[in-house]
C-alpha cells in the first residue's frame, strides 16, 4: 500500500503537514489578521523618539482583549516602557495592580541576581521584588489620552513606575521607566505596528 503524497489526507487523519514554516507563517497571518481587525484602540506616547512596535497581546479564541505597544531604545532590546489595552478588568483593581507589579518586579533582575543565576534564585529575587513592590502606595495621577484627562492612579520608585486609569470600558495600563510621561495619543496607523507576512 502507498503511503499519501504530501499534502494530500489520510482517511479520518486531516491534511498531511510537510511544511513546519508554512503552518507557522499561516498562524502570523491570522494573528496579523486579528489584530488589524480588533476594535481595541492601541496608544503611543506622545514624547518618545525611539522604535516603536507591538509588544504583547492575547485573549481567548473568539477575541482579543488586550494588546500591548512597547516602546524601545534599540529594536533588540527589552521595551523601556510598554502601554496595555485592556478589557475585563473593570472593577478588578487588585488583578491590574498584581500584573502590572509582575511586569515590573522581572525588569532589571540581572542587576540584582546576575546574568548565570539559578531558577531557585530567579524564583527568590522575583518574590522579592513583588514583594517590596506589594508595599508602594499607589497615588492619584492624570493620563491624558488624545488631549483629554482620565483620573487614573500610579507609583514611582527608582526601578520604575506603573499606572493606570479607565477610558469608557477598557483600562489603559502604563509600565517602565520612571520618567516616564503620562501624555498618550491614539495610534491612528495599526499596521505600522503590526508587520506583514
Amino acid at each position: 500500500m502507498a503511503s499519501p503524497s504530501p499534502g494530500r489526507e489520510r482517511a479520518g487523519c486531516g491534511p498531511v503537514r510537510t511544511d513546519p514554516q508554512r503552518g507557522f507563517d499561516e498562524r502570523r497571518r491570522e494573528q496579523r489578521e486579528r489584530l488589524l481587525a480588533s476594535e481595541l484602540p492601541l496608544f503611543e506616547l506622545e514624547s518618545w523618539p525611539g522604535n516603536v512596535r507591538r509588544a504583547g497581546w492575547g485573549g481567548p479564541p473568539d477575541r482579543i482583549t488586550h494588546v500591548s505597544v512597547g516602546f524601545y531604545d534599540e529594536p533588540e532590546t527589552p521595551p523601556v516602557v510598554s502601554v496595555t489595552t485592556v478589557a475585563d478588568e473593570a472593577g478588578h483593581e487588585d488583578r491590574m495592580r498584581g500584573r502590572l507589579l509582575d511586569e515590573l518586579s522581572g525588569r532589571n533582575l540581572n542587576e540584582r541576581i546576575g546574568p548565570f543565576a539559578s531558577p531557585e534564585a530567579i524564583r527568590e529575587a522575583l518574590d522579592q521584588a513583588r514583594d517590596e513592590m506589594r508595599a508602594q502606595n499607589w497615588t492619584t495621577t492624570t493620563i491624558r489620552i488624545d488631549g483629554r484627562d482620565h483620573d487614573g492612579y500610579a507609583f514611582r520608585d527608582r526601578r520604575g513606575s506603573a499606572a493606570y486609569c479607565a477610558v469608557g470600558d477598557l483600562s489603559v495600563t502604563i509600565e517602565g521607566s520612571s520618567d516616564v510621561d503620562y501624555r498618550l495619543r491614539t495610534l491612528a496607523d495599526r499596521a505600522r505596528l503590526i508587520p506583514a507576512v
